[in-house]
């Protein structure tokens, strides 16, 4: 599946990126506020490079915090 990219949306298969290159920290602050409310996407600068990364998580990396999440309850639930 390949990426779709338009003005007012963007939908990244599970697994992969898109580098935009030649962006500035701006380029990076408006693309924050513009995804804020669609976390599931990682979205990271690199200012020696100049290039903005988005980044779609694979399915199991849902999964560890879950995990975790669930054996801190446990133990808590232990310790009354």
């Amino acid at each position: 599946m390949l990426p779709t990219i338009t003005p007012t949306q963007l939908e990244i298969p599970s697994g992969g990126d898109i580098i935009l290159r030649h962006q500035t920290w701006e380029d990076y602050e408006s693309l924050l506020r513009t995804r804020a409310d669609k976390a599931a996407i990682k979205i990271t600068f690199n200012a020696s490079t100049r290039e903005i990364r988005l980044m779609s998580p694979l399915p199991k990396h849902g999964k560890i915090p879950a995990t975790l999440t669930h054996l801190v309850e446990c133990l808590l639930r232990v310790q009354g």
